[in-house]
C-alpha cells in the first residue's frame, strides 16, 4: 500500500504537484498505483499504457468523474506530454486528493523509456501532435 510518507520519496516537486519518471511510476503501479489517463479517447485508443490498472477519464469531463476516484489509491495522472496532466493533477489535490502524482513526460517519455503501450493500429492517428511522436532509436555504428 502506497502512503503520503513513501510517495514522498518518489519524483521532484514542482509548483506543488509530484511528478514522476517512466520508471518510477511503473514501481508504483507494481507497488499498487494506478494510472488515470486524461487524455481524449480517441488518443488512448491509439496508444495506451500497458499496466494492470488504467482509468481513462478525459480531461474534458473532470467534473463528471473526479467524485468517483478512489481516495485510498495512488493515482498517476498521465497525458501524452505531462503538461495537462499536471494541470488535472493539481486540481485532485485542491479537491482533497492527497496520493497525486504527476507522470512527467506522459506516454511520449514512458514509451520513449521503454516501458509497455498497447498500439491499435486500426485506431491510427494522423497529425503532428505529441501523441504521434514515436521512441526515438539510437542509429547503429558502423564498423
Amino acid at each position: 500500500m502506497i502512503d503520503s510518507e513513501k510517495l514522498s520519496k518518489y519524483g521532484i516537486l514542482i509548483q506543488g504537484v509530484r511528478n514522476v519518471t517512466p520508471s518510477e511510476a511503473r514501481e508504483l503501479c507494481s507497488l499498487g498505483a494506478m494510472i488515470l489517463d486524461v487524455r481524449p479517447l480517441y488518443e488512448s485508443d491509439y496508444r495506451a499504457f500497458d499496466v494492470p490498472e488504467v482509468l481513462l477519464a478525459p480531461a474534458s469531463e473532470y467534473t463528471e468523474w473526479k467524485e468517483n476516484l478512489p481516495r485510498e489509491r495512488c493515482l498517476i495522472v498521465a497525458d501524452a506530454s505531462g503538461l495537462k496532466s499536471r494541470t488535472i493533477a493539481r486540481r485532485l489535490m485542491d479537491d482533497g486528493y492527497t496520493l497525486v502524482v504527476n507522470l512527467s513526460g506522459g506516454i511520449v517519455d514512458w514509451e520513449r523509456s521503454g516501458a509497455p503501450v498497447i498500439v491499435n493500429k486500426e485506431s491510427k492517428l494522423t497529425g503532428s501532435c505529441l501523441c504521434q511522436l514515436k521512441p526515438r532509436y539510437k542509429k547503429e555504428k558502423e564498423i
